[in-house]
């Protein structure tokens, strides 16, 4: 009977712990509502609580490091959204982690990231061509390069020569019968 009271313990006493390491709604959402308002010193503090409950979370992983830079912590930045680059490579991860690299002058880091967003479907070339993190690469033809092959990605419509196939079609037809007759209308 002692085992069994000491068992009963032991569990409550862990899910104790656990629940009161469990991030609570109103924590996620203060940590949400100082993002979307761009508070970065209130946002770092939510997220890094957050992440440090749900080290695998990662979308606040990824808005921890959004924040980050915000706050032009780029260096703390950089190593979160690497973390979560690595987790769940993607786009959106990409622009920001190359956004770091680019505040700390890492350019051949920034171009290699950008490259591999190619491959992941690209990054707008007006989030490219408009960021201001980005403005000192503008001029550089590697860049244009990539901006290039990013629209591609990202619009393969305008790219591939097949969807230009039907352009015949485009303006206005007078359509007739074979005896001159104009049909359809």
């Amino acid at each position: 009977m002692k085992t069994i009271r000491i068992v009963i313990v032991a569990i409550a006493l862990f899910a104790s712990a656990i629940a009161q390491n469990a991030v609570t709604p109103e924590q996620r959402t203060a940590a949400n509502d100082a993002f979307q308002k761009q508070e970065w010193k209130a946002a770092v503090a939510a997220y890094e609580k957050i992440v440090a409950v749900e080290e695998k979370n990662a979308g606040a992983r990824y808005r921890l490091g959004v924040a980050l830079l915000g706050a032009n912590q780029n260096a703390d930045a950089r190593k979160h959204l690497e973390i979560v680059m690595a987790a769940s490579p993607n786009p959106v991860f990409a622009a920001a982690l190359a956004r770091a690299h680019a505040r700390l002058g890492e350019k051949d880091k920034m171009f290699a990231v950008l490259e591999q967003s190619i491959k992941l479907g690209g990054i707008s070339p007006e989030t490219l061509n408009s960021d201001a993190d980005f403005a000192s690469f503008r001029s550089d033809a590697m860049f244009a390069d990539i901006v290039k092959r990013s629209d591609a990605a990202v619009n393969p419509c305008k790219a591939s020569p097949s969807f230009r196939e039907f352009d015949f079609w485009i303006g206005e037809w007078d359509v007739r019968d074979a005896a001159g007759k104009s049909a359809g209308v």
